[in-house]
């Protein structure tokens, strides 16, 4: 067949034979080295994209659990969030090695992964898949902005609440200091039967109950004990009227005040702090099941691409003319079996 061309090519442009042969011969070879290093790069970006691919899938079965882990502390730590929590806060915060692999590998390169090249070559369009891809991307950029931010969150949550409690142990220390003094005063001088004796024992019973309490100090059950010292002053308005002097009512009930509003503040900031880590447990215990679901459309098992194929290629036989339907029938009732 060579010898034919060449002597083709020798009559029609009469050319001596030699310099056809010499011609063909450097276009041969130049378009094989063409050829060759198409092969190659194709080759190397095949390679490529398996590995962007592998490591995908390692990394997000790591993100997985990751995500898993952090939804369950965040919901740890926000079952210590109620005021009567004793002891300090324990939040561990999972470092997510797997987003910034994610995030190094690029979204084009995992795209082409996933999407590019004869190993992803399908008959039809997958929707689905391209949705799952988007929505993983998605899923990382949630992730990456939420878990820096709940880091910070925990921090400026924990020197807050440690500012207003200092705020109301203030407030507690200047009112129980009044107490004491009133206390050491009027001790063993004063009987039962006087008004200001009876006061007196109302009082000291207020501050032995509180102290039998188990842990007393804690922010809500001191509360109480704010709340009853206020309710028995203005039990007895017309004894502290006349023993303010000695009983320093007022300024006693300024700082108890200030006390109890201290403490809904502290209150207030806990409870603010719980929805929103109520929130997010609730937020990455969604994003987990949805990648979950993005995990087995991307990385399907082989079984189940090529029964998803012959379903698409029965709906695609479905909508065929009712002519051709009928000569079909034998073809898509064998579709319809394997897909059972």
């Amino acid at each position: 067949m060579i010898n034919q061309l060449i002597d083709y090519l020798v009559k029609s442009f009469n050319i001596p034979r030699q310099a056809i042969a010499t011609i063909l011969i450097s276009l041969s070879t130049f378009i094989l080295g063409i050829l060759i290093n198409n092969a190659i790069i194709s080759f190397n970006k095949f390679f490529q994209r398996r590995i962007h691919r592998t490591l995908s899938q390692i990394n997000y079965k790591l993100l997985l659990k990751n995500v898993y882990k952090q939804q369950h502390d965040f919901f740890n730590f926000k079952e210590q969030l109620i005021i009567s929590h004793f002891g300090p806060f324990d939040y561990n915060y999972k470092i997510m090695p797997a987003l910034d692999v994610f995030n190094k590998l690029g979204y084009e390169n995992l795209y082409k992964a996933y999407f590019r090249g004869i190993e992803n070559f399908t008959l039809f369009r997958n929707r689905k898949k391209l949705s799952a891809f988007n929505n993983l991307w998605t899923s990382i950029e949630y992730l990456n902005h939420i878990q820096k931010d709940s880091f910070e969150k925990v921090e400026n949550f924990i020197a807050k609440n440690s500012d207003l409690n200092d705020l109301r142990n203030q407030s507690l220390g200047k009112a129980q200091n009044i107490v004491e003094e009133f206390r050491i005063h009027f001790n063993r001088e004063l009987t039962i039967k006087e008004p200001l004796g009876v006061f007196f024992s109302q009082r000291e019973q207020i501050i032995k109950d509180y102290r039998e309490e188990k842990d007393f100090n804690l922010p809500d059950k001191t509360e109480v004990y704010v709340n009853k010292l206020l309710n028995l002053n203005r039990d007895n308005v017309n004894i502290i009227q006349r023993y303010e002097r000695d009983i320093h009512a007022v300024e006693l009930n300024s700082y108890l005040l200030e006390s109890s509003y201290r403490f809904e503040n502290m209150k207030n900031h806990i409870e603010s702090v719980n929805y929103y880590f109520a929130y997010l447990s609730t937020s990455y215990l969604e994003t987990y099941i949805r990648l979950k679901r993005y995990y087995s459309i991307l990385n399907p098992s082989k079984i189940r691409v090529i029964k998803n194929s012959l379903v698409r290629v029965k709906h695609r036989i479905r909508k065929i003319r009712p002519l051709k339907l009928f000569r079909n029938r034998k073809a898509l009732n064998i579709i319809e079996d394997i897909t059972k």
